[in-house]
């Protein structure tokens, strides 16, 4: 009922009374760069060269064509399936020709973000809107991987020659028709999270989200949760939908074990069922700072939640017995009240990252997910603590 990054089902309990039926696989996308677009101040050819390993692999070789001026050589390629705006790490392999510089950029114009690299020994020169490490591959090979500062990450790459390692001109070369480097292996990796599949009913259902700009990060390994992978929602309208083959209907038990984020005024939704008209919901606001759920009427927690904190929020929908807890490392915090009893959208339909009330404005899920379970019935407070110490123990936790 976890999330888990190699489709290991980590199963918290074994008591059939417990009725939990959901649990969500999240994955990430890596795109292979395998064709470049020359710029008019190139020549671009194929290659075979050794790879590290010691087997054939293609490259290409940049040659500046013969100018009357100084002018940029590079190679560029707008990627399919690069998100601009998203968390992404790129990486290439490059080998000196004549030439032992170059420069690593959003290609066309190195305007959001750039790096000078030295292909001679891998270091790293003049940077801009980016981190980067340059590691030696053998045989003359350097893999230089870059992260862009993520509102900086645009859809195109690109690859120059230079004469040095920084300035403003430092990629505007007067070419004379042999200076050369050789390229291979430009990988981009985005944690976007596309699709969510279901390891534990055997029905093997998917949440998802088609549309880049709007699907969660994938994170590994989490030093925040003691190493496990987690999902990251926000700041834009990051959700995914699905559909269960059963209805789970009041009374329902929702856990979402979760991190906070700091710094935003928005407020902050995961809506444990619903769509474009809330079922039922539960939120942090961080204009009131407390935890809301709502079926219909709101519930809510008189003590505040913070930002960049670990919290297990706990949500009991039961018509007028529902409650609210979220715990953190110092106190058990909770509500109760009538949440209503809405059922006007299909029980069987879930989203988790955001969701409209009622027709209003939407509000964001801005938090790092590390478990989410929908259970049937109402738990009770044994039950709820049974959970609650297995996660603190799963995730290196305290949870009071």
């Amino acid at each position: 009922m976890l999330w888990s990054r190699t489709g290991r089902i980590y199963v918290p309990w074994r008591d059939p009374s417990v009725g939990c039926k959901l649990s969500l696989l999240s994955d990430r996308g890596i795109t292979t760069v395998d064709a470049t677009v020359a710029s008019p101040n190139d020549v671009s050819t194929a290659n075979w060269t050794a790879s590290p390993a010691g087997c054939g692999r293609t490259a290409d070789t940049l040659t500046e064509t013969t100018d009357a001026s100084p002018v940029a050589h590079f190679l560029y390629q707008t990627v399919p399936g690069l998100v601009a705006g998203k968390a992404a790490t790129i990486s290439f392999e490059l080998k000196a020709g004549t030439r032992v510089y170059a420069l690593l950029f959003d290609a066309p114009s190195a305007a959001n973000w750039y790096c000078y690299v030295d292909l001679s020994n891998g270091a790293i020169g003049s940077t801009s809107n980016c981190t980067a490490t340059g590691v030696d591959v053998g045989s003359g090979w350097y893999r230089f991987t870059v992260t862009p500062t993520v509102a900086k990450v645009t859809a195109t790459i690109g690859v120059s020659t230079s004469i040095g390692m920084g300035g403003a001109n430092g990629w505007v070369v007067q070419g004379n028709g042999t200076g050369t480097i050789q390229i291979r292996n430009v990988q981009i990796t985005q944690r976007n999270v596309s699709i969510w599949a279901d390891v534990v009913t055997g029905s093997r259902l998917s949440a998802v989200q088609a549309i880049a700009a709007s699907q969660p990060l994938w994170t590994t390994s989490d030093v925040n949760f003691g190493g496990r992978p987690t999902v990251e929602f926000g700041p834009g309208n990051y959700s995914l939908a699905g559909a269960l083959p059963f209805d789970i209907p009041q009374p329902t038990t929702y856990y979402t074990l979760v991190r906070t984020k700091a710094g935003s005024s928005t407020a902050n939704v995961v809506s444990q069922q619903g769509e474009t008209t809330f079922a039922v919901l539960a939120y942090w606001s961080t204009a009131g700072g407390r935890a809301y759920a709502s079926a219909g009427t709101n519930i809510n927690t008189n003590d505040a939640m913070t930002g960049s904190t670990n919290y297990l929020l706990t949500t009991v929908f039961n018509g007028a017995s529902s409650s609210l807890s979220f715990s953190d490392a110092s106190a058990l915090h909770t509500g109760a009240g009538n949440a209503g009893t809405n059922g006007a959208f299909a029980n069987n339909v879930f989203r988790i990252g955001s969701g409209t009330e009622s027709g209003a404005a939407k509000y964001f899920w801005l938090s790092t997910i590390a478990a989410y379970f929908a259970c049937a019935g109402a738990h009770d407070l044994s039950t709820q603590a049974r959970i609650k110490n297995w996660l603190s123990v799963w995730s290196k936790t305290v949870l009071k």
